[in-house]
């Protein structure tokens, strides 16, 4: 009896994958080129595999800047019993990382495990936005040119996924599933963002707005929006702050008034600052390819960019703020143009755009952290095995000769 083709297909691509797996465990980085054979191959264990990859890499990121704040945190977490412990998530708000640091604390896992679940749990959503708007866009699988573009279009290389940025993927993914896939599941994931980061409230607003049919503007409406939101006054950002309730007022506003306004870009070098030129060039350009392939997308599916769109322009007075949401308007202008890609002239054009562009973050990302990469153990993914990577941690003693009490490095004499 004849074995069909497609089941010595998969039957191939299970031992492909099994084979890839045991050299993952035994020695990661030479399992990575497979890996990345199989993304190519749109195969979903590559990409678990992929993403599980990520996570050692934050896992090896030392404890610096906000990271350090954490772990001082989770120290402190430690010590507490399960009352002491409710007091005090109560007041810190952000309540996922607050109760996975409990958890793993009090069962002994070293904290630095965090980063692992946060990069990989953030890249298997990344992953799967990607996989799911390929077979939901067939435009996408004419090419293979297109497939590679987008392959890197959605899936960025430079982002430690904690926190912040975690909840912009979780938000983002639950919307999509929503908007684009009608899944009410992905109001879990909206949830979920609030949870590990409060800000993302204002998110959730717009959210809703885009499904009370809010937001639809034409491009030249929106263009006009954003022009007159650049020139408000920053004193009237801070007005309408002061209607939240006062915990919340006293925790953010240090980013509305201040140092974390914009004075700190003082105490930064050139090249930091040349640094943030480029990084705001490169997701201004994604607003501008936004703006030409505007009449392309449904007018439904674009409310919710178009309002994270008018949110950048109205917290442009505040840089911290302001780079962050860019951050989430880069993301969301990715998924939208995957979603609305046409095999034609324009979208291929933008298609390259977007590609270099995300090249060039990427790289930027990497110089950024150049010096936490240079001090850490990183050099433990040049030669470690799965086992040895994942039970790794920075120590207390670690922490105390190499990091100051405000995160940052210790210069080396």
């Amino acid at each position: 009896m004849r074995i069909p083709n497609r089941v010595i297909s998969s039957i191939y691509i299970s031992k492909q994958g099994l084979i890839t797996l045991i050299l993952f465990i035994v020695y990661p980085l030479l399992s990575l080129p497979f890996i990345i054979q199989g993304m190519f191959k749109y195969q979903k264990w590559a990409f678990i595999l992929f993403s599980c990859f990520m996570g050692l890499v934050g896992l090896l990121f030392p404890p610096t800047g906000d990271f350090y704040r954490y772990t001082q945190d989770a120290l402190f977490i430690k010590n507490l019993s399960w009352d002491e412990f409710l007091v005090y998530s109560f007041v810190k708000f952000d309540y996922f990382l607050v109760y996975l640091s409990y958890v793993l604390t009090h069962l002994g896992v070293n904290f630095d495990i965090s980063r692992f679940i946060y990069n990989t749990i953030g890249y298997l959503l990344l992953s799967k936005i990607f996989l799911e708007l390929l077979e939901y866009n067939k435009e996408i699988k004419k090419k293979y040119r297109c497939i590679f573009f987008g392959l890197f279009i959605c899936i960025s290389l430079n982002m430690f996924l904690y926190r912040f940025f975690f909840s912009m993927i979780l938000f983002l993914y639950g919307s999509y599933q929503i908007i684009i896939f009608h899944r009410k599941t992905g109001a879990l994931f909206l949830m979920w963002a609030v949870l590990n980061h409060l800000s993302f409230i204002i998110f959730v607003i717009g959210f809703i707005g885009q499904r009370l049919g809010l937001f639809r503007f034409n491009r030249y409406i929106i263009a006009i929006l954003c022009f007159i939101a650049c020139f408000l006054d920053s004193n009237v950002v801070k007005n309408l702050f002061q209607i939240l309730p006062v915990q919340y007022i006293d925790r953010y506003m240090i980013y509305l008034d201040g140092y974390w306004a914009g004075d700190y870009l003082e105490d930064h070098s050139l090249r930091y600052r040349i640094m943030l030129i480029v990084s705001s060039f490169i997701t201004y350009s994604s607003i501008l390819i936004y703006y030409l392939i505007y009449d392309k997308i449904n007018k439904e599916k674009k409310a919710l960019t178009n309002y994270i769109l008018l949110l950048v322009a109205f917290m442009s007075p505040f840089a911290t703020i302001v780079g962050r949401f860019l951050t989430v308007l880069s993301l969301s202008i990715k998924i939208i143009f995957m979603y609305s890609f046409k095999d034609n002239s324009l979208f291929r054009k933008c298609a390259y755009v977007l590609f270099y562009l995300t090249l060039l973050d990427d790289g930027m990302g990497i110089w950024s952290c150049r010096k936490e990469l240079i001090m850490s153990d990183s050099n433990i993914l040049l030669y470690g095995s799965f086992p040895s990577i994942i039970t790794h941690s920075y120590s207390e003693d670690w922490l105390n000769r190499n990091v100051f009490e405000d995160g940052d490095f210790k210069r080396k004499e």
